[in-house]
C-alpha cells in the first residue's frame, strides 16, 4: 500500500494562491507539500509555515503513528492503519488502529492564509489519548531548511501559539494540552525532489504536541488551525463552510463533473498586485501566465459559468496591453510584465469567442473593442519580436534567439524547439482573431479601421498554399526561412479545432488520422511523433533532461481538449469523445487525486510528471466533457 500512495498526493487551496498538499502517506515527497503553503503576496510569494502534523494514537500504553515518515536513512510506513481516502468533498483520511477510527479531514479557509486538520474519533472499549506534534518550517517553497536555519519566538498561552521571525507571525491552535518540545526533525527526504534532480533534504522544527484524553464509547472531534492572521475561528466551521463552497461550484450529480468543477476552482485565484481574478497555471510551482490563462480560461469560467470571473480575468489582462500584446506574466513589486509570447494575445480572441457565446455581453464588447482593434493593427503593421503580418498574408515572429510559442524551452541562451517564422497554429489563432473580430464588429454595429475579412482571406489562401504536406497528408509544423519544417506535432490540430474552418473536410479528416496514429495517447498528445529522431521516450530526471524532452515527444494532458473537439467537429461522435476522455477520467485516482497533470512521458506507461494539478489539463478536459454531455 505504501508504494501506491506515496505516489498519490492531495491538494486542497485557499483562492489566493496558497495551498495544502502532501502524498497520502502522510510523509511530504516534494518540498511544496505542507499543511499550510502561505502566500504573503496573492498569488505569490508562497512560504512552508506548518510543514506536517503528526498523529498518533495511545491505546493501553501503546503508541500508534499514523502518518508515515521518509528519512535519508529510513523509511517508517504506517500505512497499514489507513483504510480509505477521498477527495471529496474535501481530502478525508481514514485510519483504524485496533478497536478505535480516526477520521481526518484537511482544509483551507477561501481567501485565507489558513489551514485546519480536523479529526473525528470514535472509540470502542478502550480509551485513547490522542496526540498531534507540531513541524513547522520557514521557508520559500522552492527552498530547504538546515537545522537552526531559522528561528521562531514563541509565545505560548494554553493551546495557542504565536510564531514570530523576520518572515512572519503566525498562529497555531489546537486542543487539550500543549506540550513543549522544542527539538529539530532533521533529513526528511523528498523521492519526487530527488527524481527531478533537485535538492532534496529538507529540516523542520518541533515546537510541540497538543494531546488529549478521549474516553471509551465516545465519537468526538478536536481540530489544529495554523494562520497567518489571529484565529478566530474553530477547525469544525472551517471544514464545514469548505465544504458547502465546494458543493456550491456544481449543480448536477455526475461524480466526474463535480470532481473536475472543484478541480478548476483551485486555479482561479486574486491577484493582490492587480486586484482581479487571474489563474494559476499548475501546482505546486507555477503562478499565473497569459498564455496558460486565456487557454484554460473557457473551462475554469465559461463551462462552470463563473462569467464574472471570466470578465475579470479578461479586462485586467486588456488592461495591461501593450504594443499589441497582452502580458505572458503579470508585474509584482513595481517589476513591468513580460510579454514573450505570440500566442498568448491570440489566444485571447478565442477566449472573447466563447465568452461572448456564453454571455452575449455587448456592453462589455463595446467596452473593449477598441483596445481589440488595436491589437490587430499592430499585429499589421509589426510590434515586438519582429511580429508581423508578411508580404503573403501570414503571421509571422520571433527569431532564433526567441521562444515566443507555447513550446517555449530554452536552456542557457539554447531554443530547444525553435518555432520562429511562420509556425501553423499561430496562423490558425490568427485566422481565427480576424474572423472572431469581424463578426463581433459587424453583428454588433461596431467602428473599426481594419477590413478583418480582407486580411483572413490573404491568410487562409496562403495558408492553404504553403502549410499542406501533400506527400504526408498532414499540416507542415512551420514555415521558416521561407521553407517548410516537416516534423508531426500537435500543432496542426488545432486548424480543426478552432471555430473557423480554413482547410476542406477531406483535409480535416486527413489531420485528425495523423495526429490519432502519430500522437494520441490515453492522457493527450505526444508533442513530437516517436518515428522523429528527436523523440524522447520519457521525462525524466534533472532540469536539463526534462527540459530537452519537454516538447520533443512528452505528452500534454491539455491537448485532449482540442483534439477531441477536431474530432467531434468533423465526425460529431459523442461516442469517441467519451470513449477518449476515459483515460483523463481515471487519472484522476492518480497522481495529483482529484485533478489532472501537466504532463506524462511519451511512451507507455505514460508516466505523470510536471505539475501534479495543471490548469489547462482539468479546464480542457471539462470543457470538451461538458461539450458533448450536454
Amino acid at each position: 500500500m505504501f508504494t501506491q500512495l506515496i505516489e498519490n498526493e492531495y491538494l486542497i487551496t485557499n483562492g489566493i494562491g496558497g495551498f495544502s498538499s502532501s502524498s497520502l502517506t502522510g510523509a511530504n515527497t516534494r518540498k511544496y507539500h505542507s499543511i499550510l503553503n502561505a502566500s504573503f503576496n496573492p498569488p505569490v510569494n508562497r512560504h512552508v509555515l506548518l510543514s506536517r502534523v503528526i498523529t498518533t494514537v495511545e491505546i493501553n500504553n501503546k503508541a500508534y503513528t499514523l502518518e508515515s515518515t521518509v528519512n535519508t536513512d529510513r523509511q517508517i510506513d504506517n500505512t497499514e492503519y489507513t483504510r480509505n481516502f477521498s477527495d471529496m468533498p474535501i481530502p478525508t483520511f481514514e485510519y483504524s488502529v485496533e478497536d478505535i477510527t480516526v477520521t481526518k479531514e484537511i482544509a483551507m479557509m477561501n481567501g485565507h492564509n489558513t489551514s485546519t486538520v480536523l479529526y473525528t474519533v470514535k472509540t470502542n472499549d478502550n480509551p485513547i489519548t490522542l496526540k498531534a506534534y507540531l513541524h513547522v518550517n520557514s521557508r520559500d517553497h522552492h527552498d530547504l531548511s538546515v537545522k537552526n536555519g531559522f528561528k521562531y519566538d514563541i509565545t505560548v498561552h494554553d493551546t495557542s501559539l504565536i510564531l514570530k521571525n523576520e518572515l512572519t507571525p503566525f498562529n497555531i491552535k489546537g486542543f487539550g494540552k500543549y506540550t513543549q518540545v522544542n527539538e529539530w526533525a532533521e533529513d526528511e527526504f523528498f523521492s519526487i525532489e530527488k527524481r527531478r534532480g533537485q535538492d532534496d533534504v529538507d529540516t523542520n522544527f518541533i515546537p510541540g504536541y497538543y494531546e488529549i484524553a478521549i474516553p471509551a464509547h465516545t465519537s468526538v472531534s478536536y481540530g489544529v488551525i495554523a494562520s497567518t492572521e489571529e484565529i478566530n475561528v474553530n477547525s469544525e466551521s472551517i471544514v464545514d463552510n469548505e465544504k458547502k463552497r465546494r458543493q456550491s461550484l456544481f449543480q448536477d450529480d455526475d461524480l466526474i463533473s463535480k470532481r473536475l468543477h472543484i478541480a478548476c476552482d483551485h486555479f482561479i485565484v486574486d491577484r493582490k498586485s492587480t486586484h482581479s481574478k487571474t489563474v494559476i497555471a499548475g501546482y505546486p510551482w507555477f503562478t499565473d501566465w497569459g498564455r496558460d490563462t486565456m487557454i484554460a480560461l473557457p473551462g475554469l469560467t465559461l463551462t462552470t459559468k463563473r462569467y464574472d470571473d471570466a470578465k475579470d480575468i479578461i479586462r485586467t489582462f486588456i488592461k495591461y496591453e501593450k504594443d499589441g500584446l497582452i502580458p505572458n506574466m503579470f508585474p509584482d513589486d513595481n517589476v513591468e510584465p513580460m510579454y514573450n509570447t505570440i500566442d498568448g494575445t491570440l489566444w485571447l480572441f478565442i477566449a472573447i469567442h466563447h465568452y461572448m457565446k456564453a454571455t452575449n455581453d455587448t456592453l462589455f464588447l463595446k467596452e473593449i473593442h477598441p483596445t481589440l482593434n488595436r491589437i490587430v493593427e499592430k499585429h499589421i503593421s509589426g510590434t515586438i519580436y519582429d511580429i508581423h503580418v508578411d508580404s503573403d498574408g501570414l503571421l509571422s515572429g520571433g527569431d532564433p534567439t526567441t521562444q515566443l510559442t507555447w513550446m517555449d524551452v530554452k536552456i542557457d541562451g539554447h531554443v530547444v524547439t525553435p518555432r520562429h517564422g511562420k509556425a501553423v497554429e499561430i496562423n490558425a489563432l490568427w485566422y481565427n482573431a480576424l474572423k472572431i473580430m469581424n463578426q463581433l464588429t459587424c453583428d454588433n454595429s461596431l467602428e473599426s479601421s481594419i477590413d478583418y475579412n480582407e486580411y483572413a482571406k490573404r491568410c487562409l489562401n496562403s495558408f492553404n498554399e504553403r502549410f499542406w504536406n501533400e506527400d504526408g497528408k498532414y499540416l507542415f509544423d512551420l514555415i521558416q526561412d521561407n521553407k517548410p519544417v516537416d516534423r508531426i506535432r500537435p500543432n496542426q490540430i488545432f486548424v480543426v479545432s478552432l471555430p473557423h474552418k480554413m482547410l476542406s473536410l477531406e483535409k480535416e479528416k486527413m489531420v485528425i488520422k495523423t495526429v490519432e496514429d502519430k500522437l494520441l495517447t490515453p492522457v493527450g498528445l505526444r508533442s513530437l511523433s516517436q518515428d522523429h529522431e528527436d523523440y524522447e521516450a520519457v521525462y525524466n530526471g534533472d532540469v536539463y533532461k526534462r527540459d530537452y524532452a519537454y516538447h520533443q515527444g512528452t505528452v500534454w494532458g491539455w491537448l485532449i481538449g482540442p483534439y477531441l473537439e477536431a474530432h467531434f467537429n468533423v465526425y460529431q461522435d459523442k461516442a469517441y469523445v467519451l470513449k477518449h476522455l476515459e483515460g483523463m477520467f481515471k487519472h484522476l485516482d492518480d497522481t495529483g487525486i482529484g485533478t489532472i497533470s501537466e504532463v506524462f512521458s511519451g511512451d507507455s506507461p505514460h508516466h505523470a510528471r510536471g505539475c501534479f494539478g495543471q490548469a489547462w489539463s482539468v479546464s480542457e478536459t471539462l470543457r470538451v466533457y461538458k461539450m458533448v454531455k450536454e
